[in-house]
Order: structure tokens, then sequence, then C-alpha cells
């Protein structure tokens, strides 16, 4: 039995010690940096606990501030901007004190907010600039209609300490916040404001102030990002919170930011940027970033990551006066992310999205980075001729190289380029042309001139020149058959077949070696059916040995045949390893297909993946569950297929 033992307070605190060293406890912590609940929970823990957490949330206040776990969320509108006005207030308070007897021999009769219990501003790693907009935007919004209203804590905190308490209404941080522009910032940079908080020109100007401090005072910031759509920021489980998503002005995408002007580090003055420890700047925004990029090249030369959106803001149809003026405004702005990279010690990874103008500057600068680059992704890009391939061949580190929904159009009468050789990507072990249209040609320059140390091939959509469609297809197979012997190390496979390259179906299952197989494409009319496929599997004396295969991905309407099709493919392979099977957007996945699986499947996988569009039994997925570890979903597909 346990014995309970009164607790010896004088004697906790008098010889008390963390129960794990600070080395240990603050990266499981950091681990759970997203996770806002729990981090709240080990605040109560003790005091050590409670220092170490409050460094994890103030690491980024602004991302928690507006991610909730579930979409949509029951967040208010002036709950969030209630919140908001809090975060800003804390670091408000903490620039007061530092500043104070500089600001008190001008303002001798503002009273000061009580001291905040850390020096806050110094906790802070990742910023995102939208969000930090946002959230000065609620904060002027909340505080010319409540005057800021005071949380719970607050006022439980006011309760026990009124002789040192100072009401927050009674500060006028309007005045301060004028101090810190006259005394931080270079001339000119707020000649037009108003003193009241819902002007825009006063909002941007406490903008200004924010973005000044967090790049002078933040000794640990390691990410700037202006996200779009959050892709980098947020996880597959994060959301953006429901309630700044409602409003009109967000979901039009014109939130009044400031202007690029006040994101460009050259305005200030007496002290430089404290940026040596940023490795991560993401600029996914179409908004002009031109003087961001510029200053920061000046500043910072240990960025290991960038993902940056070079892109037209508008739409240019029409307007040739337009269209000059923005190509400019766009080849200015990859000339300074050019400069950027340019100023980097050792840049690892770059994801490039869009691009419209300025390709060839870009990559030009990246042979700066020949001796680091690793990872280099295109996101959107439209590449005109084989111009790209002639830049890629000096990158000979490279171990990542991704065309994600691109596309390759070829120029008229242009030559393929001969200057690769059977090294030209001696490092390379992934290649990805997810999403994205290329011709033949040149998934056969990559395939040809890989290195053979390849682990993870993903091949997309292929298209092709002025020539019969037979032709392509007989090449595009050709291609496929190709793919396990040239790449003997090959485990990860990933590609989009076309009705008439189903029969190469049987030939990548032939092979053993794959530890990870997905296979993708929709359904069109074809010279061959599926169906001799599966009749072709179901009079094969031998079984498929897929002694390696970890996890089986069927994608697209391709792959909805019948239950009893399903059934001979899964009596037909040999499964080892065999851990997860997923159907994705499957149009006609039913009751019977589950029944099939668990019956062909069972004591053979531990995870099943189910997004269709057909509603399954409740019963049968419940049982199914006893069987398996099921995740399943209910697509909103619109398209009807009915089985082959």
């Amino acid at each position: 039995m346990f014995e309970i033992t009164p607790f010896n307070r004088i004697k906790y605190f008098n010889t008390s010690s963390p129960s794990l060293p600070r080395e240990c406890l603050f990266p499981i912590l950091y681990h759970l940096k997203n996770d806002k609940r729990t981090l709240h929970s080990c605040l109560f823990v003790c005091r050590f606990w409670f220092q170490e957490t409050v460094r994890v949330l103030w690491s980024q206040p602004f991302k928690l501030l507006y991610t909730c776990k579930k979409k949509p969320c029951n967040c208010s509108s002036e709950k969030r901007r209630n919140q908001a006005a809090n975060l800003l207030l804390v670091y408000l308070s903490c620039l007061m004190h530092k500043y104070k007897d500089k600001f008190f021999n001008e303002e001798p009769t503002i009273e000061l907010p009580p001291l905040p219990l850390f020096n806050y501003i110094e906790c802070l790693q990742n910023v995102d600039l939208n969000e930090l907009y946002s959230s000065i935007d609620d904060w002027t919004k909340s505080y010319h209609v409540t005057r800021y209203r005071k949380p719970n804590i607050i006022k439980f905190i006011k309760r026990i300490s009124r002789d040192i308490w100072i009401d927050q209404e009674s500060i006028d941080y309007a005045i301060f916040i004028k101090f810190l522009a006259r005394s931080t910032f270079r001339n000119g940079i707020f000649l037009r404001y108003n003193e009241y908080f819902y002007n825009y020109s006063f909002r941007d100007l406490l903008v200004h102030n924010m973005i000044k401090t967090f790049i002078t005072q933040c000794p640990k910031l390691v990410q700037i990002s202006i996200e779009q759509r959050n892709f980098y920021t947020r996880k597959s489980n994060e959301y953006f919170c429901s309630s700044l998503s409602k409003e009109k002005a967000f979901r039009l995408g014109y939130y009044n930011f400031p202007t690029e002007d006040y994101e460009s580090l050259n305005y200030y003055s007496v002290v430089e940027p404290c940026l040596h420890k940023l490795t991560e700047l993401i600029c996914t925004t179409k908004r002009r970033k031109a003087n961001l990029l510029l200053s920061l090249s000046k500043f910072t030369h240990n960025i290991k990551f960038m993902a940056i959106t070079i892109s037209y803001q508008r739409d240019l149809s029409g307007d040739d006066v337009v269209r000059t003026y923005e190509q400019q405004k766009v080849e200015n702005e990859a000339y300074c992310l050019a400069t950027l990279i340019e100023s980097q010690k050792g840049l690892c990874n770059l994801r490039l999205h869009v691009c419209s103008e300025g390709l060839s500057t870009i990559m030009v600068a990246l042979k700066t980075q020949i001796n680091s680059l690793k990872s280099l992704s295109f996101i959107n890009v439209k590449f005109l001729g084989y111009e790209i391939l002639s830049y890629l061949i000096s990158l000979k580190k490279l171990q990542q190289l991704e065309f994600i929904s691109s596309n390759f159009k070829d120029e008229p009468n242009e030559i393929i380029p001969t200057i690769f050789t059977n090294s030209s990507f001696p490092f390379l072990t992934e290649l990805n042309f997810n999403g994205s249209y290329i011709t033949n040609e040149i998934l056969e320059i990559f395939l040809k001139f890989s290195y053979p140390n390849l682990k993870t091939l993903n091949i997309g959509k292929r298209c092709h020149r002025e020539t019969s469609t037979q032709i392509f297809l007989s090449e595009s197979r050709e291609i496929i058959n190709q793919i396990p012997i040239l790449y003997p190390t090959l485990k990860n496979l990933k590609l989009y077949l076309y009705p008439d390259e189903i029969f190469q179906f049987l030939t990548i299952f032939s092979c053993n070696k794959f530890e990870t197989i997905t296979l993708t494409g929709s359904k069109q009319k074809s010279n061959y059916s599926i169906i001799k496929i599966f009749k072709e599997l179901e009079a094969m004396n031998n079984n498929l040995q897929l002694t390696n295969l970890k996890r089986l991905i069927f994608e697209g309407s391709m792959w909805d045949f019948n239950p009893h099709y399903l059934e001979i493919f899964l009596n037909k392979c040999r499964f080892m390893k065999l851990d997860t099977f997923e159907i994705v957007d499957s149009k006609n996945f039913s009751n019977e297909h589950l029944k099939v699986i668990m019956k062909c499947l069972k004591d053979v996988i531990r995870k099943l993946v189910l997004r269709t569009r057909n509603s399954l039994s409740h019963s049968l997925i419940k049982k199914a569950s006893k069987i398996f570890d099921i995740d399943y979903q209910k697509s909103s597909l619109k398209n009807d297929n009915t089985y082959i």
C-alpha cells in the first residue's frame, strides 16, 4: 500500500530541484508547441515547468492565437479580439518598462503598467506577418469599441494586489506608440496618422513598431513568414480560426494590410536587426515583397529553407500598360530574391512558387549554393522549352528535385540539350513530378541520367508533342517498363497511369522490391479494358510475391473496379510486410468492397484508409475496426461512374 505523507511546503521550496534538467525538459515541451491545451496544463506542474512552458507558449504566440483544432471552430470575434488585445498589451508593457526612463522624460504624467513576469519578447522564435497584422487589426477594432476588456486572470491578479495594480484604461498606449516611432525610426515614416485607433494609418504605425521590435530584440527568431494558405506553417490537423475567415474583408482578400514599405528593414535606425539565427523564410503571398527580400539580404546570411512566390498581383488581360508595369515589378522581385540567395552561406532547401518572371535570374543565383543546396522544388511553374535543364546540371549535390503541379511546354523546333551524362545527378534520391504535365523526352532525360540510387519516384501526367497519340503511349509504356531496371534501389513509386497503359500494372507488381506503391489515374476511353488485366491475373499460375511492400495506395476513378476483381487481385498477391492499404477518391467503393478487404487482408494489414463517395454501413465499419486500425472519411465527389 502507498503511504500518503503530509506535504512539507518549507522543505519543498528549500530543497526541491527540477525533476528533469532544462536540456531534457525544454525539447519535450517544445515538441508540444502546437498543443495549447496540453501546454496550459503544464503551466501548473511546478515553478520550473512554468518557466519552461512559458518560453514555448511565447515562441509562436500569433500562430496559437489563430489556430484551432476543429473546423469550423466555436470561437467568437469578440473572444479573438480580446485575446489579440491581451497579447499585444503584454508586448507593449515589456517595451514601456524597457524604455521607461526616456519615455518619462517626455511624458512624466503617464502611469506604467505592472512589470511582466518575463521578457516575453526574447522568447519569440516564429512570426507570421499576416497573423501579426490580423492581431493588430483585431486590437484596434476592439479598442475603440470596448476599450480593452480585462480577462479573468487579470481581474484575479487585480483583486490580490490592489496596492500595486494600475488600471489598464488609465494607460494611454497611443502616446507610447508615437514615442517609439519618434525615437527609433527614421524621419518620414509616419508623416500622416490620426490619434484614433480605428484609423488605418495609426494601425500601420503600430505594425511598424512591432516588426521593428521583433527583428531587433528577438535573438532566438528563426522563422519569418507571410503565408497565403498556411501550407507551411500549419499541419494537416491545424486550422485557421473560423471566426476570422468568416469576416468579409478576410475572405475577399483585402484585409487592409500595410504597404510593403512597412516590411523593409532599411527603415530601422540605431539598432541593427537581430537576425543572425534566422533559418527559415516563407513568403507565399502574392503581395509585394521586393523590399523585404532585398533588405533581408543585407542582414541575414544563415537561411537554410526558403519558400517564395514570385507572381503577378492581378489579372493582366487586355491592358498593355498595366502588364508592362506589373512585369517590371515581378522581375524586380525575382532580382531581389536572387540577391538574397547569393547572400546566404549555405541554403539547403528552396521551394519556388509560380515564378511568372525572372526564373533564369533566380537559377543563375542558385549556382552560388551548389555546395549546400540539397532540395529544389518548383510549384505551379510553367516552363517554356528545355532551358531549365541547363541550369539544373550545375546543381550536383541535389538530393530532392520536385516539379509539383507544373507544366513543361515545348518550344517549336527546340533541340534537347546534350549536356547530361550518366552521373548528372549523382546524389539524387527523390524525383517528384506530382500533378505535373511532362513530356516523355524530359522524363526520359531525368530517368536515364539520374544516378541509380534513386529511392523515391513520383511520375505525374505525361503530355506529348504534335505526334500521334499511339506513338506517345508506346514511348510512355516503354519508359514505365524500364523503371525497375534503371533503379534497383527504388523503394517508393507513385505513378499516374493512362487507361492505355493499364498493362504496366502487371509490370509494376511483378517487382518485389518496392516498399510503397501509389497508383493513380482517371477513367477514360481506352483501347484496353481493365477487365482483361484481372482475367489475365486470374489465369496466372504464380502469385505476385510482394515481399517488401509496406504501403499500397489506389487513388482515382481508374481503380473503381467491382468487388469480384478486387478479390482476384488481393488473392493473387502475397503480402509479407504490408502494413497499410489505402483507397482514395473512390466513387464506387461500397460495403461489398469492404467485406472483400476484411476477408482477404485479415491478419495481413494493420491500417486501412478509405476515402469514398458512398456512405458505408456504420455496423460494418465498427466490425472492421476490430480487425484493422480503420481511417474512414466520406469524400465530396461529383461525378458518377459505374463498375466495369
